[in-house]
């Protein structure tokens, strides 16, 4: 992909974050790489990997969990993700409660960020040990970003498996996840009026086309945040990739035909849908060629055609593909799933 050739100026990436993707940031309050990273003879390290394909690393003293290292991917609202490590240590600053051969912790932060932005993040795992130098658990990152009393965004990771030891990745398979629901399209009420059997078939198309596609974009993002994470230019590969995907996404949805009812209505959640696909491809070229303030305009205009667009979108009668803007705040946190955020 030619974006990936990009080089980038940092103020860029932070006007891509807060406008396009409203606060995709790094975190910097939780634990540092080097607090859990210390090397020390008297720790056994067990040495695994995430059901996301990123190292995890679980360090043993005195037959009781000292410290872990690892990092997670979490999806936020706008279709974004955030990349973070994590490497707490026992009282550095967490406390890994053990009950028999099962543990967890949680270790909570609230960073500030520019124009009064706060944020409230959160790491949670739970782990069992299966057997001698063996042990496998869930992990989950959570963000939630506030300005003043309005939530600004959400970021969530859902429940991730991870094992450590001998077939630690054969294992991921076995880890029990919680309820893994779409976190990005929850469900919102169709404002259709009066729809026929027709239509109400063709929703349900559309509206599972939406989700399948989003879960697919969910896991390519992975891959190449994964790919990437060391790169200075993070933030607008991971950008320009979800551009990419979400053009395919509408492609995909057009491939299912004209609405066989209210088709005005539906194509012209279409065309808000083609406008925005616009939009971040002109912000991608206007940066390529050094037009920063440019590109900045056309990224001001994103936010107002997204929420036309839920709109149009709900008035035909979507309840998923409409659900993932301003009006309906996700991930939803009510699904079964450790809560790490009280």
């Amino acid at each position: 992909m030619e974006a990936r050739q990009l080089r980038v100026r940092w103020p860029f990436l932070l006007a891509l974050a807060l406008a396009l993707v409203a606060l995709a940031l790094r975190y910097t309050v939780l634990t540092d790489d080097g607090a859990g990273a210390i090397s020390r003879p008297d720790i056994t390290l067990l040495e695994g990997v995430t059901g996301q394909g990123t190292k995890f690393e679980l360090g043993i003293k005195d037959h009781r969990v000292y410290r872990l290292r690892t990092a997670l991917n979490a999806r936020c609202r706008g279709g974004s993700s955030v990349y973070e490590t994590w490497s707490p240590a026992e009282h550095a600053p967490v406390h890994f409660t053990i009950v028999g051969r099962t543990f967890t912790t949680v270790e909570r932060g609230s960073p500030s960020y520019p124009d009064g932005v706060v944020g409230r993040v959160a790491f949670t795992i739970r782990g069992t040990f299966t057997a001698s130098g063996a042990a496998q658990g869930t992990i989950r990152l959570v963000g939630r970003y506030y300005h003043g009393e309005r939530e600004w965004n959400a970021c969530d990771s859902l429940d991730v498996a991870w094992a450590v030891g001998p077939q630690a990745r054969a294992r991921l398979r076995t880890v029990a996840l919680g309820t893994q629901i779409s976190e990005y399209y929850p469900a919102v009420p169709s404002l259709a009026i009066d729809p026929s059997p027709a239509r109400q078939r063709f929703i349900a198309e559309v509206d599972e086309t939406c989700v399948d596609t989003g879960d697919r974009m969910w896991q390519i993002q992975n891959q190449v945040a994964a790919r990437y994470r060391y790169s200075g230019d993070a933030t607008l590969i991971d950008s320009a990739v979800y551009f990419e995907l979400h053009a395919w996404q509408l492609r995909s949805i057009m491939k299912l035909g004209p609405a066989p009812q209210a088709r005005a209505l539906y194509d012209a959640w279409l065309a808000n849908f083609r406008q925005r696909v616009l939009v971040e491809r002109k912000v991608l070229i206007l940066y390529a060629h050094h037009h920063g303030a440019a590109s900045r305009r056309a990224l001001a205009s994103y936010r107002p055609l997204k929420t036309e667009g839920n709109l149009l979108g709900q008035e035909f009668g979507l309840t998923r593909c409409t659900s993932n803007g301003e009006r309906t705040l996700v991930p939803e946190l009510s699904d079964g799933q450790p809560l790490p955020l009280p």
